[in-house]
């Protein structure tokens, strides 16, 4: 799904690392996040007063919370308690569901690209960690222009991150971003995730996700750097070499989240730890290089700035090792063993 659309847009004026949200927008759903937990908490039901008095805020603050819920789908009823749970929501994504993190997250029903709503909070300027989640994409963005086919019941979702990078060293986000989704894949459902170069995650052969990273920068370094994210949680999408995981998508999101705010992407052991967890490591591939030119040998890993590492077959006149960064070379055919 990963696609390295890097836009050389000179900036004029520095850009605010703050959120486009409002205050009174944050407060809200932090309201919604606490009440919709009391409610869970509360079999029997619980009063607007004692919510409001437990949060510190007016009563209408929890109406309008409560309000809020019922029309993003949880059925809240009125009983001789107060306020009770009705009918939950499944695997929901909505903000609140994120608990204090809540004003990080905007979440949206549908939408044509997540990476285009984090694109235009970027602009104005959205702080590093801003989450835009949907669920459902209708037009999804992969590599190099292609679609990626958002199958019913996936996580998609795009991280707006201010790295402070040069941009020769922005696949590096990418490659924390994998890192971070593959352990949350294992974390939430015991199974094991690798990782394809340059940004698919795998489980077996079959291709369950990747990463998008798409930036702006001025002069040589990033000014933001949005970070796709599609994993097959749901059906499995009608093409061959894919798959699903069977796992829910805010325990995923979770654990991405706290993995991917635990890695340096500067640290000099990131490449190490993509190596790690890529299969493919030692097998044969045959390619082209976006001139067209054919490539052929043995996949060696990546070094540190993201670069495959193809030690060429010398009986096809090849020159030994040699470095392709990502998006200049497109791997035709892998996966048998030397």
């Amino acid at each position: 799904m990963v696609n390295n659309n890097y836009s050389d847009t000179s900036v004029s004026q520095p850009m605010k690392h703050g959120s486009s949200e409002s205050a009174a927008e944050g407060r809200g759903k932090n309201t919604r996040a606490k009440v919709l937990d009391m409610l869970r908490s509360a079999a029997g039901g619980i009063s607007g007063e004692a919510m409001a008095a437990q949060i510190g805020v007016s009563r209408v603050a929890v109406w309008k919370a409560v309000k809020g819920l019922c029309e993003a789908g949880y059925e809240i009823a009125g009983n001789p308690e107060g306020y009770a749970l009705v009918r939950d929501k499944t695997d929901s994504i909505d903000e609140w569901e994120f608990g204090a993190d809540a004003p990080r997250f905007r979440h949206l029903e549908s939408t044509d690209s997540t990476m285009n709503r984090a694109f235009d909070e970027a602009l104005r300027g959205a702080a590093h960690g801003l989450v835009v989640t949907a669920d459902r994409q209708l037009t999804g963005r992969g590599m190099s222009g292609k679609a990626w086919n958002s199958a019913a019941g996936g996580l998609f979702f795009t991280i707006v991150t201010r790295p402070g990078l040069a941009v020769w060293d922005s696949h590096r986000m990418v490659m924390a971003a994998q890192c971070a989704a593959a352990e949350a894949v294992r974390s939430a459902t015991g199974v094991e995730c690798s990782l394809d170069w340059p940004n698919d995650l795998l489980v077996g052969s079959g291709k369950i996700g990747g990463i998008l990273g798409e930036g702006l920068f001025s002069g040589t370094t990033l000014s933001f750097m949005n970070l796709g994210v599609g994993i097959n949680t749901g059906e499995r999408p009608d093409m061959p070499g894919t798959g699903a995981v069977n796992g829910g998508r805010k325990e995923i999101l979770d654990f991405f989240l706290k993995n991917f705010d635990r890695i340096d992407p500067e640290s000099p052991g990131l490449a190490s730890r993509w190596n790690s967890k890529c299969p493919r490591i030692g097998q044969s591939i045959i390619g082209k290089t976006v001139g067209g030119a054919r490539v052929e040998g043995a996949f060696l890993g990546i070094d540190e700035a993201g670069r495959a590492r193809i030690r060429e077959d010398k009986d096809t006149g090849g020159y030994g090792e040699r470095l392709f960064s990502p998006g200049s070379l497109s791997i035709e055919t892998k996966g048998w063993r030397r």
